[in-house]
């Protein structure tokens, strides 16, 4: 009983030490989605951060302050090892945001993505094959 109480107050204290600062939250979603996309259109970091840099903003500027930390720590936890914070408490922590918020808002979830990816779809690198 005392260590399942001592690991909820560890998992407690850990998902208390996410920050709500809106300029590293930007700094975790411009590095995710780098490392995202590297990974998916072969282009560099460099290269991706046009892009990257239009999504955060679109989002920070549509989604409520919750939702926006929910698509940064969310994104920290995607990335696993390229993660600048633990991926795994950042997933946990954007999965529990996100269980606690009204469903109204869970539901704007993707739109507000679809959006902000849309809106920044000029910003993406144009990747020609070589074959």
């Amino acid at each position: 009983m005392l260590t399942l109480l001592a690991a909820a107050l560890t998992l407690t204290a850990q998902a208390d030490e996410f920050t709500h600062d809106p300029d590293v939250l930007s700094t975790y979603m411009v590095q995710a989605c780098q490392v995202q996309q590297v990974g998916r259109n072969g282009a560099t970091a460099e290269e991706n951060l046009p892009f990257c840099t239009c999504l955060d903003t679109e989002l920070a500027n549509n989604a409520s302050d919750d939702l926006y930390r929910i698509f940064a720590l969310g994104s920290q936890g995607a990335i696993g090892a390229d993660a600048q914070i633990d991926a795994a408490m950042a997933q946990a922590e954007s999965q529990r945001i996100f269980l606690e918020m009204p469903a109204e808002e869970q539901a704007t979830v993707q739109p507000i993505l679809q959006s902000a990816v849309f809106a920044c779809r000029d910003e993406a690198p144009v990747i020609t094959s070589g074959q």
